[in-house]
């Protein structure tokens, strides 16, 4: 049942007003003073607080800062006796939630224990669900992280920064390394001079002898390191090339740093008919023989795959459904791609991202997405490791049982609901 201020209702806010993730995205005492301020104040509300150096260090931080409020109504406070804090006002939902299991800036306890039992008497008649807020709280005021103050200052703060940063990598863009070193026999060369003009024309930054040495230059030197800066080496296949001790050697010294990196290298570019070396069989290729437009396409979608960061929105939007529909349109040669920007959101500073990438991942059917799930059971945030949990319920799988069974006894009880849930979908499970 969904009660306005759990998890349920955020969740569906956050979709309805198409939020860009499920969970606040500056959700840490680094990013926000409103978060910073609320976790202070619940750590001496009784509840663990932050270390006196960070406390130290993040309110010099954040006093010199334009976000801190200036006048008290602005201000999060907590008021009560010593023993008790009875409010606590404008409070970070995203902390309130991790504190109290409520999405709130305004939380009241009842006046006293005949208030709280009028209260509990008057619930009891009404059947109340015991997941109500009212058995515990005399007033709530919800809040969804977009209508904070805060949020639109700080994602404003976040898209100038982006913009400077896009600025200065379109300054630095001329020392990137080459995205591919091309391997050849010069009696390739009309082909491989017009695959080179084409590349180009793309935007591909490639290494080829005839732009890259110049006299003087050492022959062997200049091509390890040609080789070993590139993204890709591709040896266009011919009759002439397989039969090249250069291209050989170049061959050789690119499989070596394939099985150093323990990532794909090398691709091969079929020109002509030839017998193909037996170490490339298994790999596939771009086909020239037949279609030279077919062959570029395939190349181009091979090294350069597009990445559309719109993209990379929806699948951190929180919405399985969005998320899927997004990735099956994705080139298969970019996937990959989206994969592994979502595994470093795992390691985010924020909750709402860490919950929102093990969202995605499970979605998208990651090959990894079980050990992802696992390690995110064992997170620091209750939250993360409660959609960990239920995720990892979803896969039905039998290896998970183990992780299930030690988070039936997680010091969060939404987490030992979950676990137990998650546990009885699993095959092999004993009752």
């Amino acid at each position: 049942m969904q009660m306005i201020g759990d998890l349920d209702w955020y969740i569906s806010e956050s979709s309805q007003k198409g939020t860009p993730t499920p969970r606040c995205p500056f959700a840490n005492a680094d990013h926000c003073p409103r978060y910073f301020q609320s976790l202070s104040l619940l750590g001496g509300a009784g509840f663990t607080g932050l270390s006196p150096n960070e406390e130290n260090r993040l309110l010099k931080k954040w006093t010199r800062s334009a976000l801190w409020p200036k006048t008290d109504e602005q201000a999060t406070s907590v008021s009560g006796s010593e023993r008790k804090a009875s409010m606590f006002s404008n409070f970070c939902p995203e902390v309130a939630f991790d504190g109290f299991g409520l999405f709130a800036t305004f939380l009241s306890r009842y006046a006293d224990e005949l208030d709280l039992e009028t209260a509990h008497t008057r619930l009891a008649a009404r059947h109340a669900d015991r997941s109500d807020w009212r058995w515990q709280w005399s007033d709530m005021i919800p809040m969804h992280y977009s209508a904070c103050p805060l949020y639109s200052l700080l994602a404003n703060q976040k898209a100038n920064h982006q913009r400077s940063m896009s600025r200065n990598t379109e300054k630095t863009s001329i020392q990137m390394e080459k995205d591919l070193f091309v391997s050849y026999s010069s009696k390739d060369k009309p082909f491989v001079e017009r695959l080179a003009a084409d590349l180009i024309r793309h935007g591909v930054n490639i290494w080829v002898d005839a732009f890259e040495m110049r006299i003087g230059d050492s022959l062997n030197k200049k091509i390890q390191q040609g080789i070993s800066t590139s993204g890709w080496l591709g040896i266009v296949l011919s009759p002439d090339s397989v039969a090249s001790p250069w291209v050989e050697k170049e061959l050789n010294a690119a499989l070596e740093l394939e099985l150093e990196r323990q990532s794909v290298f090398v691709l091969p570019l079929f020109y002509r008919e030839c017998k193909i070396p037996l170490f490339l069989r298994d790999k596939v290729y771009a086909d020239f023989r037949n279609s030279y437009e077919v062959g570029l396409e395939a190349l181009l979608r091979k090294i350069r795959p597009t990445f559309e960061p719109s993209i990379l929105n929806i699948l951190m939007s929180g919405s399985i459904p969005a998320i899927k529909a997004a990735f099956s349109g994705v080139n298969p040669e970019a996937r990959n791609l989206y994969d592994a920007h979502l595994r470093e959101f795992l390691n985010s500073s924020s909750v709402s991202e860490r919950i929102a990438a093990t969202t995605a991942l499970f979605a998208i059917h990651s090959k990894d997405a079980f050990v992802y799930l696992v390690q995110m059971a064992s997170d620091r945030s209750a939250s993360v490791r409660r959609f960990a949990i239920y995720y990892l319920g979803e896969l039905r799988s039998r290896k998970a049982l183990g992780i299930l069974s030690e988070r039936m006894s997680d010091p969060s009880p939404n987490v030992r609901t979950a676990a137990r849930d998650a546990f009885k979908k699993t095959p092999g499970a004993r009752e």
